[in-house]
């Protein structure tokens, strides 16, 4: 797991498993904001020159990979402007990604939101098995589980 506001210290490139991006408002509440399979790379932010960035990453799918310290992938895409130019577009591509993600959450029910998050994990996901919990699951969505709602005294 990436800690928000935390130095990012290494980079990981899944090629199986998968990897959720999630932001954090005040008070608490999550929402997914991005998914990371055989398609990418965490720490999107590295390659926009940040050494930080305020969401937390967890490992949603199990699976296997590469890590790679973030000087290493500096140096690389120092050294190498086609490189650099294919992270850049894969970071235009999270971004979009995100940006679509934030848009469903906020004006799609909570069926269409699950259709579309089932689809993307499955695209980036080994076989049709996923193990989560409804907490986990309530998160990815940016939804609240009935028990999550808070009652007032004496209710």
């Amino acid at each position: 797991m990436k800690v928000a506001y935390q130095p990012i210290e290494r980079v990981y490139f899944p090629e199986m498993g998968i990897a959720s991006v999630v932001a954090t408002m005040t008070g608490g509440r999550q929402s997914e904001v991005g998914i990371v399979g055989h398609d990418g790379m965490t720490g999107v932010a590295v390659i926009l020159g940040q050494d930080r960035s305020p969401n937390e990453t967890y490992i949603q799918v199990a699976g296997n990979g590469w890590i790679l310290p973030v000087e290493d992938l500096r140096a690389a895409i120092a050294a190498s402007q086609s490189l650099r130019e294919s992270l850049l577009r894969y970071a235009h591509a999270f971004l979009v990604q995100s940006s679509r993600t934030a848009l469903v959450n906020g004006h799609s029910k909570i069926e269409e939101r699950l259709a579309r998050w089932l689809l993307m994990v499955q695209d980036r996901a080994e076989g049709n098995k996923i193990y989560l919990t409804h907490k986990f699951l309530a998160t990815m969505l940016g939804a609240r589980r009935p028990g999550d709602y808070h009652r007032p005294p004496n209710a």
